[in-house]
């Protein structure tokens, strides 16, 4: 983790999940770690109406 809180995903997890620069990733705070999850442009739409926005 760098000093600004930064944390790299190794090239080969990108690679095998299809990850670009640019996408957005949802980081969850779970009992057993940490969980990423790309954030969809379908998946972005129902957490903004959820939100009411």
């Amino acid at each position: 983790m760098s000093t600004r809180g930064r944390v790299v995903v190794p090239k080969a997890i990108r690679d095998k999940h299809r990850w670009r620069k640019g996408m957005t990733v949802m980081v969850e705070d779970r009992p057993e770690g940490v969980l990423l999850t790309l954030v969809t442009k379908k998946a972005n739409a129902k957490s903004q109406r959820r939100r009411g926005r």
